[in-house]
């Protein structure tokens, strides 16, 4: 979950905290805390509803890739 602090940089725009971005998106508030974030030991490198962060986009020097696949019946509603 997201942590008070958080940012991404999405791919063509600047570093943005996330809850910035769920304010942009119109999020409502009470679901803001469910929604799942994904991090490393650099940070944050996807949210859902929010998307990945740039630096962990496959590009042509990607030798493995991971998808994302979510399985929970709760986040279906969002």
């Amino acid at each position: 979950l997201k942590q008070n602090g958080d940012t991404i940089k999405l791919k063509g725009r600047p570093n943005k905290e996330i809850r910035r971005i769920y304010s942009e998106k119109k999020i409502d508030p009470n679901l803001r805390e469910h929604l799942p974030v994904i991090r490393d030991e650099k940070g944050v490198i996807w949210g859902h509803m929010v998307g990945t962060a740039e630096r962990v986009l496959p590009n042509e020097k990607s030798q493995k890739i991971i998808k994302k696949v979510m399985t929970s019946p709760n986040l279906e509603r969002f």
